[in-house]
């Protein structure tokens, strides 16, 4: 029994083979393409945003009062989506 106790906390505790050279280049390749595929979407969206942001500000030309406000609600909540996206960027950017 101590033999069987001894030998399961071998199999538990024994560390593991480190990586090799090539697991950790494929590895971090990996996480390269990642990031890289990250900042592609992203650029995408943002310039998405631009897009729609420069819409919804073509459409407010002419417009007054009351008829205004869902515009520029809708400008607002795009704006503050941009900020985000780019601060998004910014993070995996830096990290590249």
């Amino acid at each position: 029994m101590l033999r069987q106790l001894r030998a399961r906390f071998q199999r538990i505790f024994t560390p593991t083979a480190p990586p090799t050279r090539e697991q950790s280049q494929q590895t971090a390749t990996a996480a390269r393409d990642d990031r890289a595929g990250s900042i592609t979407t992203l650029r995408g969206e943002i310039r998405g945003l631009q897009q729609e942001i420069k819409d919804v500000s073509d459409s407010l030309e002419g417009l007054t009062g009351a008829a205004r406000a869902t515009p520029e609600r809708r400008l607002a909540s795009l704006h503050r989506d941009l900020e985000q996206k780019q601060q998004e960027l910014g993070g995996f950017q830096a990290r590249v």
